[in-house]
């Protein structure tokens, strides 16, 4: 997996790929400033857009590493909106496996993009 990396996948309504720092008031908008959207996430919500910009940072530098899994979720008809990510974690080799986890911002929950 780790010669794949993090690339672009595009569904009927979405597009997924990689973050840019440039996402980051999009992120802290629509889900990472917001305590009622990460409730079931491992970490809390943003106190202000600085940890998101931060958190940003961290996410396209690993791209560098080919082992990050990470995908910014758009929709097609607004591909520089950024509404939630999907991520790959511990990857394990001996089963070639790997945990997706998403978030999505609550604005676009029900709307079936998850599904």
């Amino acid at each position: 997996m780790k010669a794949i990396g993090t690339q672009t996948l595009i569904t009927e309504d979405l597009i997924l790929r990689r973050f840019e720092l440039s996402d980051a008031p999009a992120m802290f908008s629509n889900w990472a400033g917001r305590p009622d959207n990460v409730t079931y996430l491992t970490w809390p919500a943003h106190a202000d857009l600085s940890v998101t910009q931060a958190t940003m940072a961290r996410w396209v530098a690993a791209y560098q590493d080919g082992d990050s899994f990470k995908w910014a979720i758009t929709l097609k008809s607004q591909p520089d909106q950024v509404i939630g990510d999907i991520s790959g974690v511990g990857y394990e080799p001996a089963t070639n496996s790997i945990t997706i986890g998403y978030v999505l911002g609550r604005d676009y929950w029900g709307k079936g993009y998850m599904t």
